[in-house]
């Protein structure tokens, strides 16, 4: 009979270490899944809160139109990458290049993965000028503590791009004050030259 009470007591230890257990464990099964639901959320909220032109950027025969766009917990932050990265696609779509180098490293193992990625862009536009190109369009959303900004850049093309024509017709008219200059000089030269003889 004694062996019995030992028995159904250690058999209630037992049940009792088990049910701990498994309490314990969904509690850090809980944790896992309210972390997932936060990110997720964030995620819902990016695709939410994306401006229709990110996917449909829009077109144009006056002008080419590019987007970015970047979080940071800070602001102005924010604002400035969504800006390169725009203003990086514009150059690109205009026929130049930008420097840019990205790395990821990713390590797996049984029960986790850890990524940690790098992007380097140097924002120089050097052999295509894309004096002009302008933000159109801007929104900053909140994404959980950050800031998530969109931008939408067009540069305008042809007659359309005013800047960029002031700036030729600035560049021309330099081009021939600088001529005027040596044009006087060469007649001065001459008459210089005639007198003495």
């Amino acid at each position: 009979m004694l062996n019995k009470t030992i028995r159904n007591t250690l058999g209630i230890v037992m049940a009792s270490a088990v049910l701990a257990a498994c309490s314990a464990t969904d509690v850090y099964q809980d944790r896992a899944e309210k972390q997932y639901k936060i990110e997720s959320a964030g995620v819902e909220t990016v695709l939410d809160n994306m401006p229709d032109w990110m996917t449909d950027v829009p077109v144009s025969d006056a002008a080419i139109y590019q987007t970015g766009s970047a979080a940071s917990s800070n602001l102005s932050m924010s604002r400035a990458k969504a800006r390169n990265m725009a203003y990086g696609q514009i150059c690109i779509a205009a026929g130049g290049t930008v420097s840019q180098q990205n790395q990821t490293f990713i390590s797996d193992t049984g029960s986790t993965t850890v990524e940690n990625s790098e992007l380097a862009i140097r924002s120089m536009c050097t052999a295509t000028d894309i004096t002009g190109a302008e933000v159109t369009e801007e929104v900053v959303v909140q994404e959980n503590t950050r800031y998530r900004t969109y931008i939408l850049v067009a540069l305008p093309i042809g007659d359309a791009n005013v800047l960029l024509t002031e700036k030729n017709n600035q560049a021309l008219q330099e081009k021939a004050l600088g001529r005027s200059s040596e044009v006087f000089e060469e007649i001065d030269m001459r008459e210089g030259s005639q007198e003495s003889e």
